[in-house]
């Protein structure tokens, strides 16, 4: 696999890869659309965030949600306030609820803007992967074009042999799991 990606050229993705249907990675959106609701979600281990836009509509009898990635940021090394006001300065303008991880605390959602806690779940790992492939199988899972690293996180995010996460390169999908899940779900926040 390796050989043929890169002496090669070709796009392989790495064995074990959690989100090998998605074919939107390859062929992203060049501008989302205007959204009914905004989350950003916080990786607060090394300061990563995405924007995610939701825009719901109906199928039938039921009412689905279109995610749109509309932005991302990322800065190792910064702490809570700072990383807050890069946030609040970057996607102000979208109202948005600011999902951060419950490593910083109760005490950590004060220096965030319109921010809640995530408390980690049992499973809840696996259940932010399900809600995103859910998306993703449904066509309702878009990533805008600029967001190059994030797309390439979803790429390669993968299991190993037993079938467990590789915590590698994946701050981004932290974050975009904690937004879409916190939503999504629709019940007591319970994601990592």
């Amino acid at each position: 696999a390796q050989r043929r990606r890169f002496r090669d050229g070709e796009f392989v993705q790495p064995a074990g890869a959690v989100f090998s249907e998605y074919s939107d990675i390859e062929c992203p959106i060049e501008k989302a659309p205007d959204c009914e609701q905004y989350v950003v979600g916080v990786d607060m281990v090394t300061y990563a965030a995405v924007l995610v836009g939701f825009q719901r509509y109906t199928d039938g009898s039921r009412i689905r949600r279109k995610v749109y990635v509309v932005d991302e940021w990322q800065q190792p090394g910064t702490i809570a306030h700072e990383a807050n006001t890069a946030i609040a300065s970057k996607w102000g303008r979208y109202r948005y609820t600011a999902y951060i991880d419950h490593n910083l605390g109760e005490a950590g959602t004060r220096e965030f803007d319109n921010s809640r806690l995530a408390r980690k779940g049992p499973g809840s790992v696996d259940a932010g992967i399900s809600e995103l492939q859910t998306a993703m199988h449904l066509g309702d899972f878009h990533v805008v074009d600029s967001c190059s690293l994030l797309r390439y996180q979803l790429q390669n995010y993968r299991r190993d042999e037993a079938g467990v996460i590789i915590k590698e390169d994946d701050h981004l999908i932290d974050a975009l799991r904690m937004a879409v899940y916190s939503i999504s779900a629709g019940r007591v926040i319970n994601v990592v």
